[in-house]
């Protein structure tokens, strides 16, 4: 995956997350600015570890929603990152 790819990915999955957010769901600004933080890093060359590697395991820690397809999503995007990085 190009680095233009994931960043379009990256910016999906904060749109989800800030959809999210929308139901009541404040603390899900914490893992929406690892996803900035990350995608910055894309963009600036400088990205040296996965900082969302676990998103999906924290959301579920903060919320209990085991059922929310965005999980899956979170967690592709994760392995994604992952794979960028190994280039």
């Amino acid at each position: 995956m190009n680095k233009e790819q994931l960043l379009i990915k990256i910016v999906k999955a904060i749109d989800l997350l800030e959809e999210e957010k929308r139901n009541n769901k404040n603390q899900l600004q914490s893992i929406i600015n690892l996803f900035i933080k990350t995608k910055e890093k894309i963009i600036n060359n400088s990205l040296k570890y996965n900082d969302i590697r676990s998103s999906a395991r924290m959301y579920v820690e903060m919320y209990n929603d085991y059922m929310n397809p965005m999980l899956n999503y979170l967690d592709e995007v994760g392995k994604d990152v992952d794979d960028y990085l190994r280039k």
